[in-house]
């Protein structure tokens, strides 16, 4: 077992991080939501770096921040535009990584372990 797949919310972290880049990338096209502030981003990074090494009030400031972020975007733009489905979409998805991830991981490990 390599060290990150011993880490599953290690591994979550790190396809978060991805999306967000993506998700940062896609925001500043024309017709999305415009730019992510520095300042987000920044903390997003921080929260990012101590959930991969392990804290777990990170890891679940980083969930709650990603749910919030979709949960007000649904109930608040309801239908959400076409131009803005690539940036919830990622949001989505990003929100997905760090949930399933960890218990994919905790699934197989269970499934593995049983006689």
């Amino acid at each position: 077992m390599t060290h990150l797949a011993a880490r599953p919310r290690s591994v979550a972290v790190a396809v978060w991080a991805v999306l967000v880049t993506a998700t940062a990338v896609v925001a500043a096209l024309p017709g999305d939501p415009g730019t992510v502030p520095a300042g987000w981003l920044v903390a997003l990074a921080l929260l990012g770096v101590l959930a991969f090494r392990g804290s777990d009030a990170a890891y679940a400031v980083l969930v709650v921040l990603n749910a919030v972020l979709l949960s007000t975007a649904l109930l608040l733009a309801t239908p959400v535009a076409a131009p803005f489905w690539a940036f919830y979409g990622l949001v989505a998805a990003a929100l997905a990584a760090l949930v399933g991830i960890p218990l994919l991981a905790r699934r197989t490990a269970v499934a593995a372990s049983a006689p």
